[in-house]
Parts: structure tokens; sequence; C-alpha cells
């Protein structure tokens, strides 16, 4: 069954079926609700890709996440499906993996798709892989990229904040000796935290050893694997990791006695402003 037998059906013509089934408002009342009625008693569901090759319009939008074992991607998902859902839209998903080969297919994905618009939250891609999308003038928005344009939004994360709360916040736990495990080593985004860092040390009158500021790979692995300490007695007082996971409570990490691991973000993703972080809880071996 197409879309001229529910008009034969209906006793309309082809275009007013389409119109119906596309939200016109350029049909009676009437006239709608006995399209609708068929519709149901038929059980019709229009082909969406003939319907996207004639608008132009997929009804599709996409997100591209860098890795779907992180905890915090799944919670966003989850808001960004129920915003989709809310307003009578598909979702199309992709995982870059942390591989370039991975993310030149899930853009392509989206073009080939022809979806409405891409919510990119991979720091990691280079500027030039996103160009095609807006090339093809698929709208775009990152997260704290820090680069806007025609058709490129960006949400800034404001990491200033949320290290300086997460520093008072191990201050007031008479720690004075403060290491941070960052994120992977080349993104922008894990420069601007360290560097977040290290001016939430120096507003709180505190020294910053070198040694105790060493790159992760934004993975729980990567806490363990760049212990920065080896032995307990040079240990730091506490640890504040960036806003990924990348210590947890089984990590085999040597946390000194009287230590303290306070992680410095737990964003809300449904938040679509500018987000300041905090820390929200503390590990005390």
């Amino acid at each position: 069954m197409d879309m001229r037998d529910i008009a034969k059906l209906a006793g309309v013509s082809s275009a007013t079926v389409s119109r119906v089934i596309n939200g016109f408002n350029n049909v009676t009342p009437a006239t709608a609700e006995r399209v609708r009625r068929v519709i149901e008693e038929t059980r019709f569901y229009p082909n969406s890709s003939a319907t996207t090759l004639k608008h132009g319009k997929s009804s599709t939008y996409g997100l591209i996440i860098p890795d779907i074992t992180n905890p915090f991607f799944p919670e966003f998902i989850r808001s960004f499906e129920r915003i989709m859902v809310e307003w009578n839209r598909d979702m199309l998903m992709a995982t870059t993996d942390f591989h370039a080969s991975r993310i030149q297919q899930s853009i392509r994905r989206m073009l080939i798709r022809k979806v409405d618009g891409v919510a990119l939250l991979a720091s990691e891609i280079e500027t030039e892989p996103i160009e095609v999308l807006i090339h093809n003038r698929v709208p775009l928005v990152t997260m704290d990229r820090r680069l806007t344009g025609p058709g490129l939004s960006d949400v800034l994360i404001d990491y200033g904040s949320a290290l300086d709360e997460a520093v008072k916040h191990l201050k007031r736990l008479k720690h004075r000796r403060i290491a941070y495990i960052g994120g992977s080593v080349g993104p922008t985004i894990s420069d601007h935290r360290r560097d977040a860092f290290i001016e939430a040390m120096n507003n709180n009158g505190l020294k910053v050893e070198p040694e105790f500021i060493r790159a992760g790979n934004y993975r729980i692995s990567g806490g363990p694997a760049r212990r920065p300490w080896p032995n307990c007695s040079a240990s730091p007082a506490a640890q504040p990791p960036s806003s990924e996971p990348t210590i947890s409570p089984r990590s085999e990490l040597c946390v000194p006695s009287r230590s303290t691991i306070s992680p410095c973000r737990r964003t809300s993703p449904s938040s679509a402003s500018t987000t300041s972080s905090s820390p929200t809880s503390s590990i005390h071996p």
C-alpha cells in the first residue's frame, strides 16, 4: 500500500495525503481527520526515504561521541533522545573511539542520511573533517572547541569555575599538595582544563608541582596507567582528575592514607547553555 491507495480510500488526492502526513495546515480539519483515520485503519507508514528525497529534510539529527563506555555519554544520549522524541524527530548516533578513520566514517554517514543537524562531542576531531558538514550546509553544534561561524555553534564549559571549586574543596579538607590527571595530550580541550587547574591553584595560594600534572586518556584505565607518583611517600595529598572518569575506587592507583580523590565535573548533559561544574564527591581511603 502506498500514498495513492490512501488517497483513493479517503477520497482525496495524493497531494492532500502528503500535506496531512507532513503536517501542513492548508487542509480542512474534516479532510485531515478523514485522511488520518484511513492511515490509522490501514496501519500505513510513509516511506521516510521518499519524503527526505522530495523535501530535502530527514527529520533526523546526528550525534557523534568519542566513547560509548564513558559513563557521561549514555546519560547525554538519553537526554538527546528524549528531546528528539518530544519533537517527533529521529536520532542517528555514531562513535569515533578516538580513531581518525571512524571520524571520517561517522561524518560520511551523517551526510548520506541527510541529517538536519549534528551535535559533535568529540573534541579530538580536527577542523578539516567537520568542514565537510559546514560545506554541505548541515548545522553543527560542538562542545568546547571554541570555534564559531556560519552554521557552526559551540557550547563552552566553564572549567575555570569548576577547577576553582574543586581546589577550594580539597583545600577545605586541609590538603595542600594537589595533583591533576588530565585528558589526552593533543586536544585543545585538555590544555584548557590543565590551564584552569594551574590558575585555580595560583588563585588559592597553593604551589603547583609540575611532576603532579599528568595526562590521562579520558578513560578509567588512564588513571592507574599514568600514575604520576610511583610510591606513596612522595605522593600528593589529593588528586582532582579531569571531567571524564580517570580514577575509580577499584583502580590500582597508589593512593596514600588521609588523601582525597575529587572528580571535578559532573555536568548535566541536558543543559543547553554554558555549563559550570563542581566537585560532587570525595573518596577517602
